[in-house]
């Protein structure tokens, strides 16, 4: 008999993306896999389990987010500014 990997709370934020709160929540609802008991104090989740939920999203269509690298954001925001200066050098509009 295999061996399943208990992930603990961090594991499952990094290999979800969520955040602990939406975790509890959605497992809550049903919407997750639901946790096992450890210890007393101590809580996991089946990898499997996690697996299959991932694998589940992304065949309903959700995929996640890309993550930008810093270099994107930086060119965004050097546009928006150099946007934004455009507009203040720009002359008013005339009434008409």
């Amino acid at each position: 008999m295999a061996t399943a990997s208990i992930l603990r709370i961090q594991a499952v934020k990094a290999a979800t993306g969520l955040s602990r709160s939406s975790i509890y929540a959605l497992a809550k609802t049903g919407e997750f896999p639901s946790p096992i008991q450890l210890t007393q104090r101590c809580i996991g989740w089946r990898e499997t389990d996690i697996a299959l939920w991932l694998e589940e999203r992304r065949r309903k269509g959700y995929a996640p987010r890309p993550r930008l690298s810093p270099e994107s954001i930086i060119k965004g925001v050097k546009a928006r500014l150099a946007h934004q200066a455009s507009r203040k050098a720009a002359p008013p509009p005339e009434a008409a």
